[in-house]
């Protein structure tokens, strides 16, 4: 099996020896994994211990986070950063996962039955707060969080409109089709529904496989501080519920980036366009990004 695996963080204590303590032994000797990090903070992260099929990365340039951004603080970006990974993908699947996260002994075999049965999955997780890992044993499982609430007694079962979570796999090509996650909806959120309804809208198979499972840590005070994001007006009037009826019926995003062409071009070694030129002003309602810190 080959694919890529990108994971996205951006905190300082990230835990990622977690995440390659326990995919390293669910790995057999026919797989060939790569595996791009893709970190706002890279240029601070020690390497040294890391496996040698990682390539470290930043987030693409954007007027969100980083040191392209137009507004004061980082602003949540993840879909500009997962979109990174898959222009560094050399791979026909990638799988997207989040940070500070532990994975389940039947994390691989479930991605491994999607390439195999050719189909785009979303997994289930668990969130615990205190939790310890050492050795590749999560030795102290602390208190739970938050869990996944869709039904995990079915197996592998089709999911349209419930595509979310905090680990995905998806063929390289159908991600190319609809362009990647929506990179309108970064300082909001929404990108992993969106990114699922736009794939169902394509006519691809979507499922959910809660052997498909991670289990993070999220213990505020070593998490550190979360991106600022907002959804403007009260709710339904607001951007939340503009985003999913702007998005949702779509079959590609509507950001301009053409990242077919992108990744080729990155591919070749070339650095990215000049992906923070747009937007600058909010789609929702006009608003300057520069002055979203104001709010």
């Amino acid at each position: 099996m080959k694919l890529t695996i990108c994971y996205v963080t951006s905190r300082p204590n990230n835990k990622i020896e977690w995440f390659f303590d326990s995919l390293k032994p669910q790995i057999l000797a026919s797989d060939e994994i790569d595996i791009v990090v893709v970190d706002l903070m890279a240029h601070t992260r020690d390497t040294t211990n890391w496996p040698s099929n990682v390539k470290l990365v930043e987030p693409k340039p954007n007027v969100w986070q980083g040191r392209s951004r137009v507004t004061a603080k980082n602003w949540w970006a993840v879909s500009n950063a997962r979109n990174t990974g898959l222009c560094y993908c050399k791979n026909e699947w990638i799988v997207w996962i989040d940070d500070r996260c532990f994975l389940a002994p039947t994390w691989l075999d479930a991605v491994r039955h999607a390439v195999y049965e050719n189909y785009a999955v979303c997994g289930s997780y668990e969130k615990w707060w205190g939790m310890e890992v050492s050795g590749g044993v999560i030795t102290n499982q602390g208190t739970l969080s938050g869990k996944d609430q869709r039904a995990s007694n079915r197996g592998v079962q089709n999911c349209y409109g419930q595509f979310w979570g905090a680990t995905y796999v998806v063929p390289v090509e159908w991600a190319l089709q609809i362009n990647g996650f929506e990179e309108l909806v970064d300082s909001l959120g929404a990108e992993d529904y969106l990114f699922g309804s736009m794939l169902c809208n394509n006519g691809f198979p979507t499922k959910y496989n809660p052997l498909l499972k991670i289990i993070e840590d999220r213990t505020p005070e070593e998490i550190g501080p979360d991106m600022l994001k907002t959804d403007k007006g009260v709710s339904p009037n607001d951007k939340s519920h503009a985003a999913l009826h702007r998005f949702g019926p779509l079959t590609r995003t509507q950001h301009p980036w053409d990242l077919r062409a992108i990744r080729e071009s990155v591919l070749r070694g070339e650095p990215f366009p000049n992906t923070d030129a747009f937007p600058r002003h909010d789609w929702y309602d006009n608003q300057p990004i520069s002055a979203m810190d104001e709010q």
